[in-house]
């Protein structure tokens, strides 16, 4: 019994010496020892990757796309409902500033215009060619109703200062009724 004890002993220092030269020589190629505490479920993956770190890139590649196939159809109902809800919101808002410009006559310009000074033949040219439309008999230039010109025409009239404007409104034929 005596020889079993210290063959035992003997097995433990050899365990023991040998760990320590290996420590040593990880030591030696500067490597570092580090204690890590899993889930018993992430014990697997940590040993495979500890075993095969070449395997790391395949590993990743398996979980990114196991948690997109989770979230991606979450996230993409969360981007459209919040850009949903920002441009309905935007919507509105240019819907309602469009209504009070439309009401209190604001965003458009004067329906025609007359001229105490008479502009040279190029700016009435340039009247012509965005839309404007001239009435000799009333002596009164009618500017385009389109709306995609109101810009345009709010232009020339700050070009037409120069030429004493008086802005006139034309009565709409539906209201006398």
């Amino acid at each position: 019994m005596g020889n079993f004890i210290g063959w035992i002993m003997d097995k433990k220092i050899q365990n023991r010496l040998n760990q320590q030269r290996f420590a040593q020589s990880q030591k030696e190629m500067g490597l570092k020892r580090l204690m890590l505490w899993v889930r018993p479920e992430d014990a697997d993956a940590l040993k495979l990757a500890a075993k095969q770190p070449h395997s790391l890139a395949s590993l990743r590649q398996k979980i990114e796309a196991e948690l997109e196939r989770e979230l991606r159809p979450i996230v993409k109902q969360q981007v459209e409902a919040k850009l949903r809800r920002r441009t309905e919101r935007a919507l509105l808002v240019q819907k309602r500033s469009q209504a009070r410009k439309r009401l209190s006559g604001s965003n458009k310009p004067p329906e025609c215009v007359r001229f105490n000074l008479i502009p040279p033949a190029a700016l009435r040219d340039r009247l012509k060619a965005a839309g404007w439309l001239y009435d000799p008999v009333a002596v009164i230039w009618y500017l385009p109703d389109d709306p995609s010109h109101y810009e345009a025409s709010e232009a020339l009239l700050r070009d037409l200062v120069a030429y004493d404007i008086k802005k006139l409104d034309r009565p709409d034929p539906d209201e006398d009724a």
